[in-house]
Parts: structure tokens; sequence; C-alpha cells
């Protein structure tokens, strides 16, 4: 298993779209392939599905893995911070998000977690530093006293990817996938406990 931490994520990208030649927005298309796969292989009953999207690379995946779903189920991504796609190929995964009928909404003043059978954390991805928002908080706050089947992308919110810390209000998945490479802080503890299972993709 190859282990790496959060600021080569940010060098591994840029390899792969500058040296291999690999499209930004293909990039994330595999991304989200992977997340698919995830989805089909832990919880393939599931028909309605509830992604939280943030506006970094990691809501880029949430929005790839959207798009994929919406062909067999019902989706709905919430845009935690109102702010879109701030990359080129984030953007492009929005647009075939609503192209394939996805419902995107802005955050809401209350959740209905009791219509759908998945959540998904698409929200910060592995680099993320300083204070969490409330908003955020809240989400975690709301998931984590579901009964929902909860998938974190890269990592869940509130763990730490480099040191295998967790905030006091972390999301407690009960599948993280784990994208191209494992993190090494997320299989120490106390995030293993945080992370649920495990799939690399």
């Amino acid at each position: 298993m190859r282990l790496v931490t959060s600021n080569m994520i940010p060098i591994i990208d840029k390899y792969a779209i500058s040296v291999m030649k690999l499209p930004e927005h293909e990039l994330i298309g595999r991304a989200g392939l992977a997340l698919l796969s995830a989805v089909e292989k832990y919880v393939p009953a599931a028909k309605s599905v509830l992604i939280f999207a943030g506006k970094g690379n990691n809501g880029a995946d949430g929005y790839a893995l959207a798009a994929n779903l919406a062909k067999t189920r019902r989706v709905t991504v919430i845009d935690v911070f109102g702010a879109g796609q701030r990359s080129d190929g984030g953007r492009y995964w929005l647009e075939e998000a609503k192209k394939s009928g996805v419902e995107i909404l802005p955050m809401p003043e209350k959740i209905e977690l009791e219509e759908f059978d998945i959540a998904v954390d698409a929200i910060f991805g592995t680099g993320f530093v300083g204070e969490y928002p409330e908003s955020v908080i809240s989400i975690a706050n709301l998931l984590n006293g579901s009964d929902i089947y909860k998938i974190a992308v890269d990592v869940p919110i509130g763990v730490n990817a480099d040191t295998g810390a967790v905030e006091p209000f972390a999301l407690r998945a009960d599948l993280t996938v784990m994208l191209s490479f494992a993190k090494i802080g997320e299989l120490s503890y106390p995030a293993r406990e945080y992370v649920g299972d495990i799939m690399i993709s």
C-alpha cells in the first residue's frame, strides 16, 4: 500500500495534468467513476443520494459522481458555500451534473435526510486548513445523528489526513473512498475510527 500526505496530492495532480497530459476534467471524471464503483459495491440498492459539495476539487469529484449516479438514481447536490466550482474541470462536471438532471440546491435551513439512502461528504479535500465553518459543523452533526449511510470523499469532515487527529464534531463515515492513494493520517488513530470501511481507488 502506498501512503501519501496531503501536500503530495497537488503535486501528483499537477504531474498527471502537465506531464501525462491528462485533462483536468478527465482526472476528475476518473474520480467520479471510482466513487460510482464504491456506491455500487457497498450500497447497490440505494435509490436516492444526497451529495454535499464544496467549491474545490473534492466538490468537483462530488459533481462527477452526481452526473454518473443520475443515470440510475435520484441525485441531489447541496452547494454548501453557494459558490459553484472554482476550477475549469470542476465547472465542467457541474454542467454535466445539470445536464444529467441532478437537482442542485443552495444550503437549506433544514435538510430532510429521510428522503435519501446515502449522504456523500464532498466538501473539503485533504488540503483543508483553518477553522471549520459553522455550516459544515452543522452538516457533520446532522449526519452523525442519523442512520443514513455516509460516504466521505478522500477524508471525512473534521479528520486530519496527515496527523490522524479529529475534531469533536468529526464525521463518522461508513465508507471513505481514498482516491489514488491512502492518506497516512487516516490509517492512524483516532482517525481510523472515523473513516469506516476504506476503498482505495
